[in-house]
């Protein structure tokens, strides 16, 4: 099998020729569009939007409407995101246990070949059992209400995999706190040869010439292809030679200055200028030798030569001279300092390599570029940065403990535990919230508004700092257990300090490269994907709607599972023409871009990203086959709608928080899924499931790092792009849209639709506008339940524009009884019926009937009114 990928415009080729026989051009995607447009009748997509199993019961009674109305035959597309898929998965999986047209005749009541029986004792029913199994388990998660054994099981599923999880990010967690222990005793327990010494302070000298030799190579002037990591070497040479320094100083220190006064600084700082600039000029010039292209000569004029001559020795000595101010006035004796000295000498001496540099950019206006003065200020951010992590860990370490223990143990315990509480509350505020942007974001209230804004952020960094400081007196009491028991009142401060003074560097090392062995180890054994919450949340999903699917069922006795209620997606398409097919199924997901490259999608964080029968991928990364994608079965359709599902995720698109996310990260709550790159980046491992080592992307995870560019992507919900499933479709030029919009909106500000029809607009330049939209009824105007768009595909020079018939749940009063008695009961003033919280995935029987005779009674009053 051919290891590339597809693009998008195979694979549009490919489902064109599959769903109406049309075979284009495999480069003309022109051609394709307009073959398409001149389809009688014209391609067809029902979207089911997000909102939970609010989404999934509103969108059923839609699609009994929709077969009821005999127009559920008529799509070619299913497009699903998130709890939309939820009911899309059971209508996909029923369809292929079973054929279309048994399907159809089943969601009519009165067109039921048969009349079923429920249990003794009931009346006689003709609704199918397929979804009267979808009313048994409308409290998917936990089906039996109460504290049941379906309750205790949730409970006991989520502590083994968090405890799990901590196996690995704990360890992780202690050997990068690890790293100033080691730093402090390799500055203040040391006290090596000379020769050792001397070593490190030319290494030291060595590395500054290096960085700045990268820097006259790499500058835009060079006339080189530019790095994919421009600033990083520079960085790297720059952060060790600082280290290295600071270690000779700390060791050499010790018998005296030895005889490092100013000039000889200055000389020094000289010397590495100059020996970085010539080794950065001779690279160049070897390179220019064997370039072809006479632009890339570099020839200047004498006195030029001279004012950059002037320019490398004056800020070199400049460096020096900063160099002699820090060992003469800052820290002439380090061993005196040595907590001071282990937290500021390195970013002191990072700036003394670096400084020179600026004096150089200042007095080299002339023979400097402006492009070359923006690269110098990009590294400059980059080392503002890492001198800031720099004094911010080790102060942590190093004085973080003592001061919380100097406020008295009783005192401390108050406000760990308080750390701790709003740890476990901004947790479960994350994950409820991240359910729906609207439900606690859209508030009256300013001060509401900024609380739901920030409140989360200062939570997480109070939490992260009080899990950082427990973890760093855990190992302090690990390292010298007896002296904390042995402790008095008021002296654990003093302690933590002389267990950190006498923990030798040697013993600190040996420490972080067990722990990191642990998280490595661990990682790879358990994976990173497995005992995320994911799988329990997919299980119970596949079980209620899946397993809702299937006539037969065979459930393990004590668990109730049965592992063929998932199907492959391949399956939904059987190469077999004959064999039962529904609408091509598109499960809508978001590919995560917290680290977004493309700074237009600053904002977005994400891509699309689609699971269908046949190709899974994204527009920009290409595509791979579903059959055998992401693991030895392929996409299962399981999976794919837990992943589309997967609101509550460290990475979530446009709602992403760094600090958030580190939070989730730490308490497992991540329900995203881990798969591989389908482009180029994913070669040679789209065939696997999951990452073999996890810690790199559980790292990029918990700091809010996700990109496309690594061999492993992160998905999660598919609302974190595009909350209505419709993007996708348009991007397929169909021609009528059936939009289920069953969001939370209670204000009917129609943020999901503006955001899709944004996207669209931006990203291909097709125009949506609507005639009339979904309202309820009003005291002087009537509702609806729907609202007609057009698709303006004649913009962008195609033949003609495609429809729009926009559903959403509203209240006209032309509802049943029923159905307005339950709205009439559940008038809340935040989220009253039908748009109830998202939050809320426990339905019971009546608000499961509410939803879905809703669903229903739209579609067959658009039907009455329009035909």
């Amino acid at each position: 099998m051919n290891d590339d990928s597809l693009t998008w415009v195979e694979i549009l080729n490919e489902e064109s020729e599959k769903l109406h026989g049309i075979k284009g051009k495999p480069n003309s995607l022109a051609e394709l569009y307009e073959a398409i447009h001149g389809l009688d009748p014209c391609r067809a997509a029902l979207c089911l939007s997000g909102g939970g199993i609010r989404s999934a019961t509103f969108s059923l009674g839609v699609i009994q409407g929709l077969a009821r109305a005999g127009w559920l035959k008529r799509f070619h597309y299913l497009s699903t995101v998130s709890g939309g898929g939820y009911i899309g998965g059971w209508l996909s999986a029923w369809i292929h246990s079973s054929n279309l047209d048994s399907v159809v005749a089943d969601l009519c009541p009165h067109k039921a070949p048969s009349v079923t029986v429920p249990p003794s004792g009931s009346a006689v029913s003709p609704e199918s059992k397929h979804i009267r199994w979808l009313r048994a388990l409308s409290n998917y998660l936990s089906p039996r209400i109460g504290f049941s054994v379906d309750f205790w099981t949730l409970i006991a599923v989520v502590l083994r995999n968090l405890l799990l999880h901590w196996v690995i990010f704990i360890p992780l967690l202690a050997a990068a706190l690890m790293l100033p222990r080691a730093t402090f005793g390799l500055s203040t327990h040391l006290d090596p040869p000379s020769w050792i010494r001397w070593a490190a302070f030319g290494s030291a000298l060595s590395l500054g010439a290096v960085g700045l030799a990268f820097v006259e190579t790499d500058l835009p002037s060079s006339n080189r292809e530019p790095s994919r990591r421009p600033a990083l070497y520079f960085l790297a040479s720059m952060l060790v030679g600082a280290f290295l320094l600071s270690l000779f100083w700390a060791w050499h220190s010790r018998t005296g200055p030895g005889g490092f006064g100013f000039w000889k600084c200055a000389g020094v700082g000289v010397g590495v200028n100059c020996a970085g600039v010539i080794l950065g000029k001779v690279v160049r010039a070897c390179r220019k030798r064997n370039s072809d292209s006479p632009e890339s000569a570099d020839s200047k004029p004498v006195p030029t030569f001279f004012k950059e001559a002037a320019s490398v020795i004056l800020s070199g000595a400049l460096g020096g001279i900063v160099l002699w101010v820090g060992s003469t006035e800052l820290f002439p004796r380090p061993i005196e300092v040595k907590g001071g000295y282990v937290c500021l000498a390195v970013p002191f001496l990072f700036a003394a390599l670096s400084i020179g540099s600026v004096l150089y950019i200042g007095l080299g206006r002339r023979f400097t570029s402006e492009e070359d003065r923006e690269w110098w200020a990009s590294a400059g951010g980059w080392g503002l940065m890492t001198i800031t992590l720099w004094v911010a860990s080790h102060a942590l370490v190093i004085y973080g403990p003592p001061a919380l223990l100097s406020l008295g143990e009783k005192t401390a315990a108050y406000i760990v535990s308080l750390g701790g509480l709003t740890g476990v509350a901004t947790a479960v505020w994350a994950y409820l919230s991240k359910t729906t942007t609207v439900d606690l974001v859209k508030t009256d209230s300013i001060f509401r508004r900024m609380l739901t804004r920030v409140g989360p952020t200062l939570g997480s960094l109070v939490f992260a700092l009080i899990l950082l400081l427990l973890i760093s007196l855990a190992t302090s009491f690990l390292l010298d257990p007896g002296k904390h028991l042995s402790a008095i009142d008021g002296s654990q401060a003093t302690i933590y300090y002389d267990v950190l003074s006498n923990t030798s560097p040697g013993v600190a090392l040996t420490i972080l490269a067990g722990c990191l062995a642990i998280a490595l180890v661990f990682s790879w054994l358990m994976g990173i994907n497995t005992f995320s919450l994911h799988s329990m949340y997919g299980n119970r999903l596949v079980r209620a709607y899946l397993g809702a699917a299937r006539d037969h069922r065979t459930p393990h006795p004590f668990t109730g599972f049965d592992p063929h209620d998932n199907v492959s997606m391949s399956e939904l398409w059987p190469a077999d023409a004959s064999a039962p097919r529904g609408p091509l199924h598109i499960v809508n997901l978001a590919l995560n871009l917290v680290k977004a490259d493309r700074l237009e999608w600053q904002q977005r964080k994400a891509e699309s990203f689609t699971v269908s029968p046949l190709h899974s991928g994204s527009l920009n990364l290409g595509y791979r086959r579903s059959a055998f994608y992401g693991g030895a079965q392929g996409m299962s359709l399981g999976r794919a709608i837990t992943i589309s599902g997967a609101a509550a995720s460290p990475n979530m698109g446009y709602h992403s928080s760094t600090i958030v996310a580190f939070l989730m990260t730490f308490f497992n709550l991540r329900l995203g899924w881990w798969l591989p790159n389908p482009g180029e980046a994913g070669k040679g491992v789209w065939k696997r499931s999951e990452p073999g080592f996890g810690l790199i992307p559980l790292v990029a995870e918990a700091l809010g790092r996700t990109t496309d560019q690594t061999s492993y992507v992160y998905l999660s919900d598919g609302g974190h792009f595009e909350n209505l499933a419709l993007y996708e479709m348009v991007f397929r030029r169909c021609g009528l849209v059936v939009l289920v919009d069953a969001g939370c909106d209670p204000k009917y500000e129609y943020e999901d639709l503006a955001g899709a029809v944004r996207k669209i607009r931006t990203d291909m330049g097709i125009p949506i506008t609507f005639s009339g939209l979904p309202r309820p009824a009003g005291e002087k105007e009537p509702g609806s339940h729907y609202g007609i768009g057009t698709i303006h595909y004649t913009e962008v020079g195609e033949d003609r524009d495609g429809t729009i018939i926009y559903i959403k749940p509203v209240l006209t009063g032309d509802e049943d009884v029923d159905v307005r008695r339950y709205a009439a009961a559940h008038k809340k003033p935040k989220n009253p019926f039908p748009q109830q919280s998202t939050m809320d995935q426990f339905f019971d029987e009546v608000q499961f009937e509410s939803y879905r005779k809703l669903g229903e009674h739209s579609v067959l009053k658009l039907f009455e009114q329009k035909g």
